[in-house]
């Protein structure tokens, strides 16, 4: 169990600093070529989201395998599903708002979303290899 508890440590230790350089960056790149442009979902809540959907994706994935469930590629095909249909629901005001220009926010979430998908792949394929 010690090597779980490292092994879950040492992902979310990595994704807490690859979302606060993407973050830093992300911000940046707003601040200096779009300075005008009204957002409805502020970046930092973009990024909880996706901080908090990739975590807990990882660590249940990693848990089941380690756990030594065969089908975790079932299990992350799952997960990318509810995924989807959480982005869609986190996107709702977006669609459902009055902005004419709502190219901003939805680059702004799936610029990310991206992203961090690479970054869960990554992962779990590490993770994977690893513990054959």
């Amino acid at each position: 169990m010690k090597t779980f508890l490292k092994t879950q440590i040492q992902l979310i230790a990595q994704q807490v600093l690859f979302t606060a350089i993407l973050f830093f960056i992300h911000t940046s790149v707003i601040d200096n070529f779009l300075p005008k442009a009204i957002l409805i979902l502020p970046l930092y809540k973009i990024y909880c989201f996706h901080f908090i959907v990739t975590t807990t994706i990882i660590v249940f994935i990693s848990y089941k395998h380690f756990k030594g469930d065969t089908a975790v590629f079932n299990l992350f095909i799952l997960f990318t599903l509810v995924k989807m249909l959480l982005v869609i629901v986190f996107l709702l005001p977006v669609f459902l708002s009055d902005l004419k220009n709502k190219n901003y926010d939805v680059f702004n979430f799936f610029m990310p979303y991206f992203f961090y998908l690479a970054f869960e792949v990554l992962s779990i394929t590490k993770l994977l290899q690893k513990q054959k």
